[in-house]
């Protein structure tokens, strides 16, 4: 009983509670009546300075030199202004005003949980813009041009990255759940239903989970990696993330294909940068039988050795590979250094070599034979297809 007074000093009233008209101290639901007026209050007071300080770090990063820095900043302003609000807050609840039993507790609880959010968030933009710095320096745009092993240190960073997350959002779990006390509470309750919680989780959560080990488990295995160019249901694609839940593809058309980890996984993919980004590509042309071959050889060669993707000259072949009736296929082979830059060169060459037989040899086009007889000539009848006439 004695120390009771030293108690009611310590965990009373603030001393602005005891100004407070008695008629708004009653009851009204769950709360007293002045703390249905203060609670908005202070939570209103307590925005806008969380505002104001999402203000002042923006403004901070107009000063900061453009780079990592000013990208971490901007990055942080949402999380850095949560910490704050949160911090503000509790100091009110343990300094300034005391609310009933039910508002304290509920509102802890949500600080709590908004600052550890605002602390694993800005861990997480200082891995994320350590992650841009590296690769900006080391492999810069995403594409297979880059050496392997730079792409290869993408990928694993991207896998180190969700590692990271994981350890981050347990962290914060096991934080909230310490401080809240749950462990001592709920003990035994949750102990009692972990199996069926698992089980919910689990058939809840399957697709998330599986997606979450199949990203896993290509960053482990790298059966393809970040910047390799891939064919993938019958379009290119430059891989440029591998995430928890989904691969992001960029087409070549520059639009991107969001894809389900394991959907990826699940289906056949080529990887065209797996070993090497070399390619070798072919030109088919069809061409009358009178055609001389080894002048197209000659131009074909001369084109081919013009451009600047074609490599390995020696392998340059162009030959007969097929023939039906009075036309002949004529394919012309070609070493490019990456399939994209050989279709472009592909399709370069074919348009010289056309423009070559249009301009120097327009009788090299296929053509219709129409054999007309004697007595048809002398009746007068006439084909209006173009074509030659049989002796």
């Amino acid at each position: 009983m004695a120390a009771i007074p030293a108690l009611y000093r310590e965990y009373g009233p603030a001393a602005f509670e005891r100004h407070i008209p008695e008629r708004f101290k009653t009851s009204f639901g769950p709360l007293r009546i002045w703390e249905w007026i203060a609670i908005p209050l202070v939570l209103l007071a307590v925005a806008l300075i969380g505002k104001g300080v999402y203000r002042l770090i923006e403004v901070m990063t107009r000063w900061l030199p453009s780079g990592s820095p000013s990208i971490f900043a901007k990055q942080i302003r949402g999380p850095v202004a949560l910490i704050v609000m949160s911090l503000l807050t509790q100091a009110l609840l343990d300094y300034v005003v005391s609310f009933s039993a039910v508002a304290t507790i509920t509102l802890r609880v949500v600080l709590i949980a908004i600052l550890a959010w605002g602390i694993g968030a800005v861990g997480l933009r200082l891995v994320d813009t350590m992650m841009l710095k590296m690769t900006r320096r080391l492999a810069g745009q995403i594409d297979d041009s880059k050496p392997r092993d730079d792409r290869k240190l993408l990928t694993t960073l991207y896998a180190v990255r969700r590692i990271i997350i994981l350890i981050l959002v347990t962290a914060v779990t096991i934080y909230v759940l310490g401080q809240v006390q749950l462990f001592e509470t709920l003990g035994l309750s949750i102990l009692a239903s972990a199996s069926v919680l698992a089980v919910l989780v689990g058939v809840a959560g399957q697709a998330v989970l599986g997606n979450i080990l199949s990203s896993f488990q290509l960053s482990l295995a790298k059966p393809i990696r970040v910047g390799d160019l891939v064919m993938f249901e019958g379009q290119w694609a430059y891989v440029e993330g591998i995430f928890y839940t989904h691969i992001r593809l960029r087409l070549w058309n520059e639009r991107r294909l969001i894809v389900p980890v394991t959907y990826f996984a699940s289906k056949a993919f080529e990887n065209l940068s797996s070993k090497s980004t070399k390619e070798y590509r072919s030109i088919a042309l069809t061409l009358h039988l009178s055609a001389d071959i080894a002048i197209l050889r000659e131009k074909f060669l001369a084109f081919a050795k013009a451009e600047d993707n074609v490599i390995e000259h020696h392998k340059l072949l162009c030959c007969v590979t097929d023939q039906t009736g009075p036309a002949q296929t004529v394919t012309c082979y070609l070493m490019t250094v990456d399939p994209l830059s050989g279709w472009t060169a592909e399709v370069s060459i074919r348009e010289k070599l056309l423009a070559f037989i249009r301009d120097e040899h327009p009788e090299w086009w296929p053509r219709d034979v129409v054999v007309l007889s004697h007595r048809d000539i002398a009746r007068g009848h006439t084909s209006g297809e173009a074509g030659e006439l049989a002796p």
